[in-house]
């Protein structure tokens, strides 16, 4: 009488060279159905746009007080053109979060860049209102009048810092 051998491998059939390949096979199929079944993973090489669409963007940004994104737009207008006005927009969002100085930081930046813009130093006038440097406050603004003596808000500003001396008539 033989003796009884226990159900093991040594019972499965074996697996032939056809089969492994079809099985290997239908594997492969299903790992490239799951993998298409998945969101596309979209690479951009490079920034398509340019500094002033970037400066754009951030502005919309910072019109929605998105005060972060509007950062990253200005950050990524400076890298496609470090002379382009972002420090004077990237210092508006300081000033706007009550950053005054990273935003005269940047307001410095951009004067370094554009001397010649009186909208940099009506904003660095207003920092300095805000940190109560009159004196400084007063520089700042009359350099903008200066470059632009009929712009009305450069005006204004001057009449604010003057009321902050003398707030009677």
């Amino acid at each position: 009488m033989g003796k009884n051998r226990a159900m093991g491998p040594s019972r499965l059939a074996p697996v032939t060279d056809v089969a492994m390949k079809s099985l290997l096979g239908i594997i492969t199929m299903l790992l490239v159905i799951e993998g298409c079944s998945q969101f596309p993973h979209i690479i951009i090489a490079s920034d398509p746009l340019t500094a002033d669409e970037h400066l754009k963007l951030g502005a919309a940004y910072e019109s929605k007080k998105e005060w972060d994104i509007a950062l990253e737009e200005y950050s990524r207008a400076l890298k496609k053109d470090p002379h382009c006005l972002a420090y004077f927009y990237i210092g508006n969002v300081w000033y706007e979060k009550g950053e005054l100085s990273k935003a005269r930081e940047n307001y410095f930046k951009a004067i370094n860049l554009h001397p010649n813009n009186g909208d940099i130093y009506n904003n660095l006038a207003w920092v300095y209102l805000q940190e109560n440097n009159i004196e400084k406050s007063l520089q700042a603004i009359r350099k903008a009048l200066t470059l632009n003596p009929d712009n009305p808000i450069y005006k204004d500003t001057l009449m604010r810092i003057e009321q902050k001396i003398s707030p009677f008539p």
